[in-house]
């Protein structure tokens, strides 16, 4: 082990060196460079100044100072430690040596250390570098320039936005040597003001600026609310200066605050600048209270002010033409129209975060209800500035949260919005309006196939998507299935609406509600949830008990977003069809005026074709309905025209016409698409669009004629039939059910298919072996026991074999090596066993 005196070419173990040139090394008085080959690095600083200082900071429990001896140098230069005198550097020798050590402390207590070497007299002072113990590290110093951040630390700018400033008048403001040309100054060198920001980390640095002697001489800085004090006054002008430091924080996160600005023993306050902050490298500034929040941060989302689901309270102002708010509206309300103001919304999340403007007009207080739980913010600032985040709540269950505004104090005050987690919801409430589905569901409109109406509904104008169906009949009810597990009725409010409507799920009454009110479009009426994924039959009926207010109407219907709607009559499965029942098909035309491709019967595989403007380019479902079944033959007709502005030649041209068969999937199945007739003059009523569209009743399942079944009103239907004169065809419907049209054959028009469906002949087949009956699994090859006695019918049907060429025998070609056997004597005469277990019906023999 090295003693004073001894030459330390490098450091020893459990040491580690900084050279006399590391920037964490500051310098005061005058100092000079002598360069040596026989110095650490090839150089070294010295002194013959009085009073000149070399400082430095590390954290550890030893030093050493490595410098170098030569005849007449200083004898009594003061090595200073935390303030205390702890010896002496003595480096006159009789004898030349570089890289001496020339002091050396190694009881400290762990932790931080500041140390100070101070030339006494005027002889010469040298000094190489600084050793420091292998477990511990130097650090900056209070009051040393920094123009970019240490190993292990990283910087922000004065204008990173997660900084919050409180009259800072001068912000980002040009200033010659700043971090990025840049600083921000408090206003007018106020002692009021402050700068907030918290950081997730183990330390901080704070860096000014600009120091000088006119600079503030006291500066109050709290860190979780444990204050200090810091000095932003240096003897010389200096630009980026490490003000502060603060090392050792357990790992979290910390909330910093920069105020009280005082020119201490001056009076009143003094200027400082804020240039940067510099954290642990792998930390980060995360937001504060009082910060601009232009955009929601990671994990967050925004929800604009003009959202539906929020409720506003009082004589609330909407702007929508403002240039400085999100999205350019605002909700608020002054001192004079707040009277009842409030903000109610529910949200499912574990986060809350409100945006608004801070302005010196505003409320200093505001109540945050969270599930009933008060809390405060205070959006009050002496400048106008806009987007701010007022107030965050964090750590909620991930649950259901109900939230109310109101203000408190006088003053103005208003909501720009809100942001929650980024999976989270916000959530329409019963009474809301809900112009678009929230996230999560799905939404269909009343005038969709698949609801059914029972009674005497008209379909009129209404808010979504235009139409509203509706009836004053009491007793008169709506109907549909879905397969889900949510529900939600969208209507409207009006003072002629019922104030009693059943609600059936699934036989059983759910509940009740009213349409009676205030006129508001677009509401949510009833939301249910928690139900089994399933299907579910609904009923909404009319009972209303006034005779005034009998009115109910429907104007869409949301459920799950992976759910689906059904029509009460509607099946899944081409076994289940009879007349009345319908099933779902897709239809694909690509290309304008040529005739598409039908698939997937008894899915849903796109939405229902409009209705309203039908397509003549498409990928749309709509539903085949039983109309008729004869001659082991189910008649199902399109319950509207599928495709638009195709003529009856280019139907024709693909034997849609007159019958083509089509595959749908379906192998026991055999569909043959065609027109329906439609009477060869006005007068014959022997076709099957009067028969079926116009007069049938489906056994009683509708009413004859019906739009709401067939959507006769969409457009014209081309038929089959070609008119009296021979160049003319037949076309039916859109302006009526019994509408009857002549065109000719290359007039385009609109295409309804009829679908003649029968059932193939079904052979299924079982294999009994061993007393059971077996089916061979064709992708294992092994056979499966089916049952021990004779399968049923529906056995046979479900379970049976379709196809037994899997057992046809195959022809294989085998090699059989034969031996010479002594036994039979000399020459060409060879044998060999065949087994005829293994190998039966030998075709062939062929030796070689």
């Amino acid at each position: 082990m090295a003693v004073i005196g001894d030459q330390l070419n490098n450091p020893e173990s459990g040491w580690q060196r900084y050279d006399d040139t590391n920037n964490m090394i500051v310098y005061t008085g005058t100092w000079l460079t002598e360069t040596l080959a026989g110095n650490y690095n090839g150089s070294a600083k010295y002194t013959s100044t009085r009073g000149s200082t070399m400082s430095f900071t590390f954290y550890g429990t030893k030093v050493r100072i490595i410098g170098g001896l030569y005849s007449g140098r200083t004898t009594t230069a003061q090595v200073i430690i935390d303030g205390i005198n702890v010896g002496i550097i003595n480096e006159d020798s009789t004898t030349s040596r570089t890289k001496a050590l020339v002091f050396e402390k190694i009881d400290l207590s762990q932790g931080k250390h500041v140390v100070q070497i101070k030339a006494v007299d005027s002889k010469t002072l040298i000094l190489d570098a600084v050793d420091v113990g292998e477990d511990g590290y130097m650090t900056r110093s209070v009051g040393t320039v920094l123009t970019a951040p240490d190993v292990d630390w990283k910087r922000y700018d004065d204008a990173e936005p997660l900084i919050s400033y409180t009259g800072f008048t001068q912000r980002n403001y040009v200033v010659s040597g700043a971090y990025e040309g840049k600083s921000s100054y408090n206003a007018n060198g106020s002692s009021v003001g402050e700068v907030v920001f918290s950081f997730v980390g183990t330390k901080v640095r704070i860096i000014s600026s600009s120091t000088n002697t006119s600079r503030a001489q006291s500066v109050s800085v709290s860190i979780d609310g444990n204050v200090e004090t810091f000095t932003a006054r240096t003897a010389t002008n200096q630009a980026q200066t490490l003000v502060y430091e603060k090392i050792g924080l357990p790992y979290g996160t910390h909330t910093v605050k920069i105020f009280n600005f005082n020119g201490v023993p001056d009076p009143g306050g003094a200027a400082f600048g804020l240039d940067a902050i510099d954290i642990d490298s792998d930390g980060r500034l995360v937001r504060t209270i009082g910060t601009p929040l232009t955009s929601p941060d990671e994990g967050w989302k925004r929800i604009d002010d003009n959202h539906p689901a929020f409720k506003w309270g009082g004589s609330v102002t909407f702007a929508n033409n403002s240039t400085i708010d999100y999205n350019g509206t605002l909700h608020y309300w002054t001192d004079a129209t707040k009277a009842g103001s409030s903000l109610e919304f529910t949200f499912i999340g574990t986060k809350l975060r409100l945006i608004a403007g801070t302005t010196p007009t505003q409320a200093k207080e505001i109540g945050v209800f969270i599930d009933g739980n008060l809390e405060t913010y205070n959006p009050y600032n002496t400048t106008d500035i806009r987007q701010i985040l007022v107030y965050e709540k964090t750590g909620l269950s991930n649950t259901l949260h109900t939230v109310k505004l109101d203000s408190v104090g006088a003053g103005n005050w208003g909501i720009d919005a809100i942001d929650i987690d980024s999976n989270g919801q916000l959530i329409t409430t019963v009474g809301s309006q809900i112009p678009t589905p929230d996230e999560g569901w799905r939404r269909y409109d009343d005038s969709v196939s698949s609801i059914k109406y029972v009674g005497k509904f008209t379909n009129g104008v209404g808010a979504y998507n235009g139409y509203s169906n509706y009836t004053s009949t009491i007793g008169d009810k709506i109907v549909f299935e879905f397969e889900g597990t949510k529900l939600r009725l969208i209507g409207a409010r009006y003072t002629n609406r019922s104030d009693l409507i059943e609600v059936y799920v699934d036989g059983k009454l759910h509940g009740t509600h009213s349409q009676l009110g205030t006129e508001l479009a677009q509401v949510l009426l009833v939301d249910i949830v928690g139900l089994p994924k399933a299907r579910h039959q609904i009923e909404i009926v009319n009972k209303s008990s006034g005779s005034t207010t009998t009115f109910m109407a429907l104007d869409a219907i949301d459920i799950d977003l992976d759910g689906r709607l059904f029509h009460p009559d509607e099946v899944t499965s081409i076994t289940e069809l009879e007349v009345g029942k319908r099933i779902r098909c897709n239809y694909v035309a690509l290309t304008s005026g040529v005739a598409g491709e039908f698939k997937n019967i008894g899915k849903q595989t796109s939405d229902l074709i409009s209705t309203t403007s039908v397509p003549s380019v498409l990928n749309g479902d709509f539903y085949f309905i039983v109309a008729d079944e004869y001659n082991k033959k189910k008649i199902l007709i399109a319950d509207r025209p599928i495709q638009a502005a195709i003529t009856w030649d280019a139907l024709n041209s693909n034997g849609l016409v007159f019958g083509v068969q089509k595959d749908l999937g379906e192998k026991n199945y055999m569909f043959v698409a065609r027109l329906l007739s439609g009477g060869y003059s006005a007068a014959d009523k022997d076709n099957e669009w009067d028969q079926y569209i116009v007069n049938s009743t489906l056994n009683g399942n509708i009413i004859a004629g019906d739009d709401r079944v067939w959507n006769w009103s969409a457009g014209y239907s081309s038929t089959s039939t070609t008119n009296v004169i021979s160049a003319n065809r037949i076309r039916r419907g859109s302006t009526g059910a019994a509408a009857y049209g002549v065109i000719t054959s290359a007039t385009v028009s609109g295409y309804r298919p009829l679908v003649e469906l029968e059932t193939l002949p079904m052979f299924k087949s079982f294999v009994k072996h061993d007393g059971a009956y077996k089916r061979l699994d064709t992708g294992t090859l092994e056979w499966n026991t089916i049952s021990a006695t004779l399968p049923s019918e529906d056995t046979f049907i479900n379970d049976g074999m379709d196809d037994l060429s899997v057992l046809d025998r195959k022809n294989e070609v085998f090699i059989q090596n034969m031996t010479a056997n002594g036994s039979l004597g000399l020459g060409k005469l060879f044998k060999e066993r065949i087994d005829l277990k293994k190998y039966f019906e030998i075709t062939s023999v062929s030796v070689k």
